[in-house]
Protein backbone atom coordinates (compact mmCIF):
# COMPACT_ATOMS: atom_id res chain seq x y z
CA UNK A 1 0.00 0.00 0.00
CA UNK A 2 1.45 3.82 -0.88
CA UNK A 3 1.65 5.84 1.97
CA UNK A 4 3.87 8.81 3.25
CA UNK A 5 4.11 12.02 5.33
CA UNK A 6 1.67 15.23 3.90
CA UNK A 7 4.67 17.61 3.96
CA UNK A 8 7.72 16.77 1.53
CA UNK A 9 6.19 16.52 -1.83
CA UNK A 10 3.92 19.43 -3.70
CA UNK A 11 0.38 18.29 -3.82
CA UNK A 12 -0.15 17.76 -7.18
CA UNK A 13 2.83 16.34 -7.83
CA UNK A 14 1.78 13.57 -4.64
CA UNK A 15 -2.20 13.55 -6.79
CA UNK A 16 -0.33 12.93 -10.47
CA UNK A 17 2.37 10.33 -9.03
CA UNK A 18 -0.72 8.25 -6.92
CA UNK A 19 -2.50 8.31 -10.47
CA UNK A 20 0.41 7.38 -12.67
CA UNK A 21 1.02 4.23 -10.20
CA UNK A 22 -2.79 2.91 -9.20
CA UNK A 23 -5.96 2.21 -11.53
CA UNK A 24 -8.53 3.45 -9.22
CA UNK A 25 -8.88 3.55 -5.41
CA UNK A 26 -9.08 6.59 -2.79
CA UNK A 27 -5.96 9.02 -0.96
CA UNK A 28 -6.70 8.86 1.94
CA UNK A 29 -5.25 12.40 4.28
CA UNK A 30 -5.23 11.68 8.10
CA UNK A 31 -4.45 15.08 10.68
CA UNK A 32 -5.30 14.67 14.16
CA UNK A 33 -9.09 15.15 14.60
CA UNK A 34 -9.21 15.45 10.46
CA UNK A 35 -9.69 12.55 7.84
CA UNK A 36 -10.10 13.75 3.69
CA UNK A 37 -10.32 11.34 0.98
CA UNK A 38 -10.22 12.07 -2.44
CA UNK A 39 -11.89 9.03 -4.88
CA UNK A 40 -10.19 8.61 -8.53
CA UNK A 41 -10.29 6.06 -11.47
CA UNK A 42 -7.97 6.25 -14.80
CA UNK A 43 -6.25 9.14 -13.86
CA UNK A 44 -9.06 11.24 -13.11
CA UNK A 45 -10.58 12.43 -9.53
CA UNK A 46 -13.97 11.53 -9.14
CA UNK A 47 -15.47 12.95 -5.77
CA UNK A 48 -13.94 13.44 -2.07
CA UNK A 49 -15.08 13.05 1.20
CA UNK A 50 -14.49 13.98 4.72
CA UNK A 51 -15.12 13.27 8.59
CA UNK A 52 -15.87 16.83 9.19
CA UNK A 53 -19.81 17.97 8.65
CA UNK A 54 -19.84 20.78 7.80
CA UNK A 55 -18.40 18.90 4.88
CA UNK A 56 -21.16 16.66 4.02
CA UNK A 57 -23.11 17.20 0.52
CA UNK A 58 -25.93 18.19 1.85
CA UNK A 59 -24.46 21.18 4.45
CA UNK A 60 -22.84 22.10 1.63
CA UNK A 61 -25.20 22.27 -1.15
CA UNK A 62 -26.94 24.41 1.85
CA UNK A 63 -24.31 26.95 1.86
CA UNK A 64 -23.75 26.99 -1.75
CA UNK A 65 -27.81 27.99 -2.05
CA UNK A 66 -28.19 25.15 -4.45
CA UNK A 67 -31.13 23.84 -1.86
CA UNK A 68 -32.71 25.37 0.97
CA UNK A 69 -32.94 23.52 4.67
CA UNK A 70 -36.45 22.52 3.68
CA UNK A 71 -35.24 20.73 0.13
CA UNK A 72 -32.68 19.05 2.41
CA UNK A 73 -35.29 18.04 5.10
CA UNK A 74 -37.36 16.55 2.04
CA UNK A 75 -34.70 14.76 0.41
CA UNK A 76 -32.97 13.55 3.74
CA UNK A 77 -36.29 11.33 4.36
CA UNK A 78 -36.55 10.21 1.28
CA UNK A 79 -32.50 9.21 1.16
CA UNK A 80 -33.73 7.19 4.55
CA UNK A 81 -36.35 5.61 2.72
CA UNK A 82 -35.11 4.03 -0.44
CA UNK A 83 -31.10 4.43 0.71
CA UNK A 84 -29.85 5.86 -2.00
CA UNK A 85 -27.32 8.73 -2.06
CA UNK A 86 -28.16 12.16 -1.50
CA UNK A 87 -27.55 13.80 -4.87
CA UNK A 88 -29.21 10.87 -6.72
CA UNK A 89 -32.79 11.93 -4.21
CA UNK A 90 -32.53 15.13 -4.96
CA UNK A 91 -32.75 14.34 -9.21
CA UNK A 92 -34.91 12.41 -8.39
CA UNK A 93 -37.80 14.28 -6.61
CA UNK A 94 -37.16 16.92 -8.70
CA UNK A 95 -35.06 19.41 -6.17
CA UNK A 96 -31.52 20.06 -8.17
CA UNK A 97 -31.23 19.46 -11.51
CA UNK A 98 -27.88 17.28 -12.66
CA UNK A 99 -25.26 20.48 -14.08
CA UNK A 100 -26.40 22.61 -10.38
CA UNK A 101 -25.21 19.15 -8.55
CA UNK A 102 -22.26 18.69 -11.15
CA UNK A 103 -20.53 22.17 -10.50
CA UNK A 104 -21.18 22.27 -6.66
CA UNK A 105 -19.73 18.89 -6.10
CA UNK A 106 -16.44 19.88 -8.25
CA UNK A 107 -16.28 22.95 -5.89
CA UNK A 108 -16.66 20.79 -3.14
CA UNK A 109 -13.68 18.46 -4.08
CA UNK A 110 -11.46 21.59 -4.97
CA UNK A 111 -12.54 22.58 -1.68
CA UNK A 112 -10.77 19.33 -0.20
CA UNK A 113 -8.29 19.28 -2.13
CA UNK A 114 -7.12 22.64 -1.34
CA UNK A 115 -7.66 22.37 2.44
CA UNK A 116 -5.47 19.46 2.27
CA UNK A 117 -2.84 21.13 0.74
CA UNK A 118 -2.52 23.89 2.75
CA UNK A 119 -1.40 20.78 5.77
CA UNK A 120 1.93 20.97 7.40
CA UNK A 121 1.72 17.97 8.89
CA UNK A 122 -0.41 14.52 8.60
CA UNK A 123 -0.08 11.36 6.25
CA UNK A 124 -1.36 10.17 3.55
CA UNK A 125 -2.21 6.99 1.77
CA UNK A 126 -3.85 5.16 -1.13
CA UNK A 127 -6.52 2.22 -0.69
CA UNK A 128 -7.53 0.47 -3.81
CA UNK A 129 -11.21 0.06 -2.43
CA UNK A 130 -13.25 2.74 -4.69
CA UNK A 131 -16.90 3.15 -4.33
CA UNK A 132 -18.58 3.80 -7.55
CA UNK A 133 -20.59 7.27 -7.85
CA UNK A 134 -19.75 8.78 -4.78
CA UNK A 135 -21.63 11.25 -4.36
CA UNK A 136 -24.45 9.62 -6.80
CA UNK A 137 -23.18 12.16 -9.76
CA UNK A 138 -19.93 11.31 -11.46
CA UNK A 139 -17.57 14.13 -12.01
CA UNK A 140 -13.88 13.79 -13.52
CA UNK A 141 -11.04 16.18 -12.95
CA UNK A 142 -7.69 15.80 -14.55
CA UNK A 143 -4.21 16.56 -12.44
CA UNK A 144 -4.44 19.47 -14.83
CA UNK A 145 -7.71 20.39 -14.09
CA UNK A 146 -6.92 20.23 -10.45
CA UNK A 147 -4.08 22.45 -10.44
CA UNK A 148 -6.12 24.88 -12.35
CA UNK A 149 -8.39 25.12 -9.87
CA UNK A 150 -5.57 25.52 -6.88
CA UNK A 151 -4.05 28.13 -8.39
CA UNK A 152 -7.27 30.12 -8.69
CA UNK A 153 -8.09 29.41 -5.04
CA UNK A 154 -4.36 30.23 -4.01
CA UNK A 155 -5.13 33.56 -5.43
CA UNK A 156 -8.19 33.96 -3.82
CA UNK A 157 -6.83 33.03 -0.81
CA UNK A 158 -4.28 35.90 -1.27
CA UNK A 159 -7.09 37.86 -1.24
CA UNK A 160 -9.17 36.51 1.80
CA UNK A 161 -6.69 37.58 3.74
CA UNK A 162 -5.87 40.85 2.29
CA UNK A 163 -9.82 41.44 2.58
CA UNK A 164 -9.37 40.25 6.36
CA UNK A 165 -6.54 43.26 6.73
CA UNK A 166 -9.19 46.02 5.29
CA UNK A 167 -12.08 44.93 7.58
CA UNK A 168 -10.79 44.89 10.85
CA UNK A 169 -12.57 42.30 13.17
CA UNK A 170 -15.91 44.64 13.34
CA UNK A 171 -16.74 44.93 9.59
CA UNK A 172 -19.45 46.92 8.47
CA UNK A 173 -22.96 45.33 6.71
CA UNK A 174 -24.16 47.46 4.08
CA UNK A 175 -27.57 46.27 4.00
CA UNK A 176 -29.93 49.19 3.69
CA UNK A 177 -31.81 49.75 0.88
CA UNK A 178 -30.19 46.86 -0.91
CA UNK A 179 -31.97 43.64 -2.37
CA UNK A 180 -31.60 40.45 -0.45
CA UNK A 181 -33.92 38.47 -1.94
CA UNK A 182 -32.03 35.98 -4.12
CA UNK A 183 -29.09 36.24 -1.58
CA UNK A 184 -27.90 32.43 -0.30
CA UNK A 185 -28.85 31.61 2.72
CA UNK A 186 -25.13 31.62 4.43
CA UNK A 187 -24.63 35.29 3.41
CA UNK A 188 -27.45 36.36 4.36
CA UNK A 189 -26.59 34.64 7.95
CA UNK A 190 -23.02 36.48 7.64
CA UNK A 191 -24.30 39.91 7.21
CA UNK A 192 -27.22 39.58 10.04
CA UNK A 193 -24.76 38.58 12.58
CA UNK A 194 -22.52 41.08 11.58
CA UNK A 195 -25.46 43.77 11.24
CA UNK A 196 -26.21 43.12 15.30
CA UNK A 197 -22.43 43.87 15.99
CA UNK A 198 -20.96 40.61 16.00
CA UNK A 199 -17.24 40.52 15.34
CA UNK A 200 -15.76 38.58 12.58
CA UNK A 201 -14.40 36.05 15.28
CA UNK A 202 -17.69 35.48 16.84
CA UNK A 203 -19.22 35.36 13.14
CA UNK A 204 -17.10 32.07 12.36
CA UNK A 205 -17.59 30.57 16.07
CA UNK A 206 -21.52 31.29 15.40
CA UNK A 207 -21.76 29.06 11.87
CA UNK A 208 -21.79 25.29 11.52
CA UNK A 209 -19.17 25.98 8.51
CA UNK A 210 -15.64 25.77 7.49
CA UNK A 211 -14.19 29.02 8.49
CA UNK A 212 -12.31 28.55 4.21
CA UNK A 213 -16.36 28.14 3.32
CA UNK A 214 -16.95 31.04 5.13
CA UNK A 215 -14.31 33.24 4.14
CA UNK A 216 -14.91 32.50 0.47
CA UNK A 217 -18.30 33.54 1.46
CA UNK A 218 -17.30 36.92 2.59
CA UNK A 219 -14.78 37.92 0.21
CA UNK A 220 -17.51 37.77 -2.30
CA UNK A 221 -20.12 39.79 -0.24
CA UNK A 222 -16.66 42.34 0.29
CA UNK A 223 -16.45 42.17 -3.64
CA UNK A 224 -20.27 43.48 -4.20
CA UNK A 225 -19.81 46.16 -1.33
CA UNK A 226 -22.26 44.08 1.10
CA UNK A 227 -18.89 43.85 3.73
CA UNK A 228 -17.09 46.96 4.51
CA UNK A 229 -14.31 48.00 6.63
CA UNK A 230 -14.76 48.89 10.10
CA UNK A 231 -12.44 48.75 13.46
CA UNK A 232 -10.96 46.05 15.62
CA UNK A 233 -7.94 44.41 15.64
CA UNK A 234 -8.10 42.13 12.27
CA UNK A 235 -7.06 38.22 12.20
CA UNK A 236 -3.61 37.61 10.98
CA UNK A 237 -2.11 34.71 9.18
CA UNK A 238 -1.32 32.76 12.07
CA UNK A 239 -4.73 32.77 12.83
CA UNK A 240 -5.99 32.26 9.39
CA UNK A 241 -3.67 29.07 8.32
CA UNK A 242 -4.48 27.42 11.89
CA UNK A 243 -8.52 28.34 11.07
CA UNK A 244 -7.89 26.78 7.45
CA UNK A 245 -6.25 23.96 8.68
CA UNK A 246 -8.56 22.70 11.18
CA UNK A 247 -11.93 20.74 11.23
CA UNK A 248 -14.68 22.98 11.76
CA UNK A 249 -15.93 21.48 15.35
CA UNK A 250 -19.44 20.64 14.32
CA UNK A 251 -19.87 16.97 16.10
CA UNK A 252 -20.71 13.79 13.61
CA UNK A 253 -24.02 12.55 12.86
CA UNK A 254 -24.74 8.71 12.92
CA UNK A 255 -26.93 6.14 13.80
CA UNK A 256 -29.66 8.13 12.14
CA UNK A 257 -33.30 7.05 12.66
CA UNK A 258 -36.50 8.54 11.10
CA UNK A 259 -39.32 10.24 12.83
CA UNK A 260 -41.24 7.37 13.70
CA UNK A 261 -42.65 8.15 17.08
CA UNK A 262 -46.14 9.92 17.73
CA UNK A 263 -44.89 11.82 20.27
CA UNK A 264 -41.52 12.51 18.49
CA UNK A 265 -43.45 13.17 15.44
CA UNK A 266 -45.96 15.68 17.53
CA UNK A 267 -42.83 17.80 18.97
CA UNK A 268 -41.61 18.00 15.68
CA UNK A 269 -44.48 19.40 14.13
CA UNK A 270 -45.09 21.79 17.55
CA UNK A 271 -41.21 22.86 16.96
CA UNK A 272 -42.44 24.11 13.39
CA UNK A 273 -45.31 25.68 14.21
CA UNK A 274 -43.42 27.56 16.26
CA UNK A 275 -40.79 28.73 14.09
CA UNK A 276 -43.68 29.57 11.47
CA UNK A 277 -45.01 32.45 14.54
CA UNK A 278 -41.47 33.24 15.29
CA UNK A 279 -41.47 32.03 18.10
CA UNK A 280 -37.81 31.00 17.84
CA UNK A 281 -36.86 30.36 21.67
CA UNK A 282 -40.12 28.11 21.91
CA UNK A 283 -38.80 26.41 18.60
CA UNK A 284 -35.05 25.96 19.92
CA UNK A 285 -36.53 24.05 23.06
CA UNK A 286 -38.56 21.69 21.07
CA UNK A 287 -35.99 20.92 18.47
CA UNK A 288 -33.81 20.25 21.68
CA UNK A 289 -35.64 18.08 23.08
CA UNK A 290 -35.55 15.83 19.75
CA UNK A 291 -31.86 16.25 19.41
CA UNK A 292 -32.12 15.17 23.21
CA UNK A 293 -34.07 11.95 22.03
CA UNK A 294 -32.18 11.39 18.80
CA UNK A 295 -28.55 13.09 19.19
CA UNK A 296 -27.38 11.89 15.79
CA UNK A 297 -30.29 12.98 13.64
CA UNK A 298 -29.06 16.06 11.05
CA UNK A 299 -32.55 17.27 10.00
CA UNK A 300 -32.76 18.17 14.02
CA UNK A 301 -29.86 19.67 14.61
CA UNK A 302 -30.24 21.49 11.76
CA UNK A 303 -33.38 22.68 12.94
CA UNK A 304 -31.70 23.63 16.16
CA UNK A 305 -29.60 25.20 14.68
CA UNK A 306 -31.72 27.21 12.27
CA UNK A 307 -33.81 28.27 15.25
CA UNK A 308 -30.79 29.43 17.83
CA UNK A 309 -29.46 31.65 15.05
CA UNK A 310 -33.44 33.46 14.09
CA UNK A 311 -33.29 33.75 18.23
CA UNK A 312 -29.80 35.12 18.62
CA UNK A 313 -30.56 37.98 16.15
CA UNK A 314 -34.13 38.53 17.74
CA UNK A 315 -32.06 39.55 20.77
CA UNK A 316 -29.47 41.29 19.88
CA UNK A 317 -31.88 43.39 17.29
CA UNK A 318 -35.09 43.63 19.37
CA UNK A 319 -33.51 43.42 22.90
CA UNK A 320 -30.13 44.76 22.94
CA UNK A 321 -26.92 44.63 20.82
CA UNK A 322 -23.98 42.63 21.42
CA UNK A 323 -22.24 46.25 22.85
CA UNK A 324 -24.97 47.52 24.95
CA UNK A 325 -24.24 47.76 28.91
CA UNK A 326 -26.16 46.70 31.39
CA UNK A 327 -26.87 47.33 34.96
CA UNK A 328 -28.61 46.10 38.00
CA UNK A 329 -32.31 47.03 38.35
CA UNK A 330 -34.90 46.90 41.37
CA UNK A 331 -36.45 43.60 39.86
CA UNK A 332 -40.08 42.08 40.02
CA UNK A 333 -40.47 38.39 40.30
CA UNK A 334 -39.25 35.30 41.41
CA UNK A 335 -35.70 34.62 40.12
CA UNK A 336 -36.43 31.14 38.33
CA UNK A 337 -32.85 30.08 37.07
CA UNK A 338 -29.45 29.32 39.02
CA UNK A 339 -28.07 31.11 36.36
CA UNK A 340 -30.36 34.48 36.66
CA UNK A 341 -28.67 34.96 40.41
CA UNK A 342 -24.92 33.96 39.29
CA UNK A 343 -25.34 36.63 36.37
CA UNK A 344 -26.88 39.39 39.16
CA UNK A 345 -24.23 38.37 41.63
CA UNK A 346 -21.24 38.86 38.60
CA UNK A 347 -22.98 42.62 38.13
CA UNK A 348 -22.67 43.87 41.57
CA UNK A 349 -22.69 47.90 41.15
CA UNK A 350 -20.83 47.35 37.87
CA UNK A 351 -22.26 47.86 34.19
CA UNK A 352 -21.24 44.88 31.91
CA UNK A 353 -22.03 44.46 27.72
CA UNK A 354 -24.13 41.44 26.97
CA UNK A 355 -20.58 40.76 24.73
CA UNK A 356 -18.35 41.14 27.93
CA UNK A 357 -20.95 38.81 30.10
CA UNK A 358 -21.48 36.07 27.17
CA UNK A 359 -17.98 36.01 27.05
CA UNK A 360 -17.59 35.60 31.27
CA UNK A 361 -20.23 32.81 30.89
CA UNK A 362 -19.43 30.98 27.28
CA UNK A 363 -17.75 27.69 29.15
CA UNK A 364 -20.72 27.36 31.43
CA UNK A 365 -23.66 28.00 29.43
CA UNK A 366 -24.21 28.68 25.66
CA UNK A 367 -25.01 32.20 24.07
CA UNK A 368 -28.54 31.47 22.96
CA UNK A 369 -29.12 30.22 26.37
CA UNK A 370 -27.64 32.91 27.86
CA UNK A 371 -29.19 35.61 25.93
CA UNK A 372 -32.73 33.77 27.06
CA UNK A 373 -31.74 34.01 30.18
CA UNK A 374 -30.86 37.84 30.00
CA UNK A 375 -34.05 38.33 28.36
CA UNK A 376 -35.91 36.92 31.15
CA UNK A 377 -33.93 39.05 34.13
CA UNK A 378 -34.78 42.00 32.02
CA UNK A 379 -38.39 41.14 31.66
CA UNK A 380 -38.28 40.89 35.14
CA UNK A 381 -36.12 44.34 35.35
CA UNK A 382 -33.48 42.63 37.44
CA UNK A 383 -31.53 43.89 34.10
CA UNK A 384 -31.63 47.13 32.25
CA UNK A 385 -29.91 49.01 30.21
CA UNK A 386 -27.28 51.22 31.61
CA UNK A 387 -27.41 54.33 29.62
Amino acid sequence: MLSGPVKGTPFITLIGQIMRQTGRGRIIFTMPGNVKTLFFEDRHITGSSSNDPSDYLGQYLINEGVITLEQFNRAYQAQLETDVRMAQVLQLIGLAPVDKLREAIIAKTVDTAFLVSCWQEGSWEVNDAYPKAVSGVEIGLTVDDLSTHLLKRQEQFARIIQMFRELGDTPNAAIANRDLSNIKKLDLMILNLIAIGKTLRETFTALPVHFYVVARHMIELHRAGFLLPGAGTPLNEMDIFQRLTAASGVSKPQDIEQISADETAKIYRSAHDAMGKKDYWKAAEQFHILCNINPHNVVFKDSLHNAEYHYTLYFYRDILPPAARMKKGIGIGILSDPMEQKILDLMGTNAFSVREIVGYFADKVPEVKLLNILERLIQKKYLVEAK
